[in-house]
């Protein structure tokens, strides 16, 4: 089967949602309107076509993370990956089809507006300090769970990757930073 790589622009017609599998990893899904328009000669005007839908999904977990904290219902998106039709049977038996794409990159598209960047912290980073962190977050996890911050519990979804306790060894690679060379 050959891959259909292509780019998508259209808005989000909800907010990005996110879902964590039991075994690790997580999966976030939105639907973007793709909307066309295109001028009519004879009518001499511009004219809307028939919106498609399209499911985009995203499994890199550090992009999946930051789409669900940063993707809100009508933002317009540009999108990259892998476009797939997708076909199922609904409870009441009849055929469904959606086209999917399993995306590799998804942005704010700036054409008509404007948007602050801020990059997110490695899972090994705390972002309250910015200390190298040295356990697992999971007693934060456990606590934004019970319902005690649904904030901190969002912010610190990312970090679910770590866990144990990092050696002496690790600490080092991971505090040893190059500086960029920009000649």
């Amino acid at each position: 089967m050959n891959a259909i790589v292509t780019t998508i622009q259209g808005n989000a017609t909800a907010d990005a949602t996110i879902f964590k599998f039991d075994g690790g990893g997580c999966r976030t899904s939105v639907t973007v309107a793709v909307n066309d328009r295109y001028y009519d000669v004879q009518a001499k005007e511009w004219k809307e076509r028939k919106p498609e839908y399209v499911r985009v999904q995203v499994r890199r977990e550090s992009l999946a993370n930051n789409v669900v904290l940063s993707v809100k219902r009508g933002q317009p998106l540009l999108c990259t990956g892998r476009l797939v039709t997708q076909t199922w049977e609904d409870r009441d038996g009849n055929t469904r089809t959606e086209l999917l794409m399993h995306a590799d990159h998804v942005a704010i598209d700036l054409t008509y507006g404007t948007a602050q960047y801020a990059k997110s912290a490695p899972s090994w980073v705390d972002e309250n300090t910015g200390e190298v962190r040295t356990t697992s977050p999971d007693a934060e996890d456990e606590a934004a769970e019970a319902g005690e911050n649904e904030t901190v519990h969002a912010r610190l979804e990312s970090h679910a990757g770590v866990e144990g306790e990092l050696s002496e060894s690790d600490l080092e690679a991971l505090t040893e930073v190059e500086e960029p060379s920009y000649a």
